[in-house]
């Protein structure tokens, strides 16, 4: 006896459609994850610090003072670290698309003044003329990176809050020079606009990163978000880059 086909039963689930959105493969657990400073770093560090050194003690004179020669050696450790972490951070962005930490764009802002500012010191030992200082180049430069940075996906507000700040201390800076600009130009200003006044907006300008970095630093550290060393190392790089440029400044505006 043939019997009649079972009905489906109303608790039977209905077939699920999956979405577009839920189609697309999951985010990789290692697109969050810290970066760690290897061999490859080291290596970077040493190779940058070397090319430093040896490019700086080419310009010197070949009696170079011994304390001198102990803060160029300094300088190059500090300025191929830089490098080297700006270089890994990059690597890792264009090749694995591995998101940079705030720490990561600090490191490549302050890589790319520090190089402007090398090559300009070198065109100036040579005395060729040129149009822009290495100053205002190297403010542009790291300005777009930190305007980068504010606008890209960051950890916490706290640090886009950060960024947006940077950028706006920047533009005020570029907008105080072409002010002091066009004075210079109308007329015969006043010695301590054409002078002082740009000392202390140029080295004004780093107390205000170093408060700001500083300030973003100490307020946005929950333990449970683990940015890696790259991070901690470009905040540490930026506080120490900035914290020497204030006492020059000062030693610039009231020295003799």
């Amino acid at each position: 006896m043939n019997q009649p086909p079972a009905e489906s039963s109303p608790t039977e689930p209905f077939p699920q459609i999956q979405t577009e959105a839920e189609s697309r493969p999951a985010i990789s657990v290692s697109n969050r994850a810290p970066r760690k400073l290897g061999v490859r770093f080291l290596l970077l560090w040493t190779g940058c610090s070397a090319v430093y050194l040896a490019v700086a003690r080419s310009v010197l004179e070949a009696d170079v003072e011994v304390p001198r020669m102990i803060l160029v050696v300094g300088r190059s450790a500090f300025v191929g670290g830089v490098w080297a972490g700006a270089l890994c951070s990059i690597w890792s962005y264009t090749s694995q698309r591995l998101r940079l930490s705030p720490g990561e764009w600090l490191l490549v802002a302050c890589a790319i003044s520090l190089a402007v500012t090398f090559v300009g010191e070198l065109i100036a030992q040579r005395g060729i003329p040129v149009v822009i200082t290495s100053s205002g180049v190297a403010l542009a430069c790291s300005g777009l990176v930190l305007a980068m940075a504010a606008i890209a996906r960051q950890p916490s507000e706290m640090w886009k809050v950060a960024f947006v700040v940077l950028v706006l201390t920047y533009l005020l800076h570029i907008l105080a020079l072409l002010l002091i600009v066009a004075l210079i130009r109308a007329g015969e200003p006043p010695r301590w606009v054409r002078e002082d006044l740009g000392s202390v907006l140029y080295y004004g300008r780093f107390g205000l990163a170093f408060l700001i970095v500083l300030i973003a630093a100490v307020w946005d550290r929950p333990p449970k978000r683990e940015l890696g060393p790259l991070h901690m190392f470009g905040i540490a790089a930026w506080l120490l880059w900035t914290a020497i440029m204030i006492p020059r400044g000062v030693w610039v505006v009231f020295g003799p």
